[in-house]
């Protein structure tokens, strides 16, 4: 089984998919802020991170949605919410187009789209060196969050991806979100998608968002996070946590 911590024990589920830059760690500041009663949180680490960091995978969209879906089953869940944070996005959408309708409402968080990022060449090659560079690494956080917050705060961000993730796991999941295209098979899902980006992120922009996202699921709802970049979980996560929950009540079921 994948490695997860749950939150809370209310009767809807959710299942969080993080990002590229470390384990389920990075939603800690979100924790205090979630509705325990009303929800029980699976935060999943992906095979080569954290809680899963001993597990060996292929590393491919397909295996984290399999993955997670499995944990679903296990808990009984046949209705449930995602949460993908950044490259978490691309499971988040292979799941909703494997589940058959489980996916009550999904929140896509600064993530990539179902086209994968196909990054610029001048972006892509700082993305390659960070494989084993902690340098690069937080040359990266700094980036995507506008090159605005403390050094003390990218520092810390920096020794928690060096600590949570295998180096070849790294390495293959960068190559899996720059490279994956399941577009064709997400356009015209109904499955009401809340699109949160930062304002501050110079790469999963608004215009991004409504080039893909917006343009392919005819459910989608945008809101940009003011004064907050990549990182929403750590920059906003009293705001990030209100208008998740407020959305998945939104579009419960029963």
């Amino acid at each position: 089984m994948i490695g997860h911590k749950l939150i809370g024990n209310g009767p809807r589920g959710v299942i969080v998919f993080h990002g590229w830059l470390g384990d389920h760690t990075v939603f800690a500041p979100m924790f205090p802020c979630l509705d325990k009663n009303s929800y029980t949180y699976a935060f999943i680490d992906h095979r080569g991170y954290g809680l899963s960091r001993a597990l060996a995978g292929k590393h491919t969209v397909e295996e984290m949605a399999s993955d997670a879906a499995e944990l679903a089953a296990s808990f009984g869940w046949k209705k449930y919410n995602l949460i993908g944070h950044s490259m978490g996005g691309l499971p988040l959408q292979q799941l909703i187009v494997n589940g058959n309708g489980a996916v009550e409402a999904a929140c896509a968080l600064t993530a990539v789209p179902a086209c994968g990022m196909q990054l610029p060449a001048e972006h892509k090659t700082m993305f390659e060196a960070a494989s084993g560079s902690p340098e690069h690494k937080r040359g990266i956080i700094d980036f995507s969050t506008g090159s605005r917050l403390s050094g003390a705060w990218l520092d810390w961000m920096t020794q928690q991806c060096v600590s949570t993730v295998t180096e070849p796991a790294f390495g293959d999941y960068f190559r899996t979100f720059d490279r994956t295209d399941i577009s064709a098979s997400v356009k015209g899902n109904k499955t009401p998608i809340l699109v949160a980006v930062g304002e501050m992120d110079p790469a999963v922009t608004p215009g991004l968002m409504q080039d893909t996202y917006m343009s392919w699921y005819p459910n989608a709802k945008l809101e940009v996070i003011r004064n907050c970049g990549h990182y929403p979980m750590q920059e906003a996560p009293v705001y990030l946590a209100t208008i998740m929950e407020a959305f998945f009540a939104e579009h419960a079921s029963s």
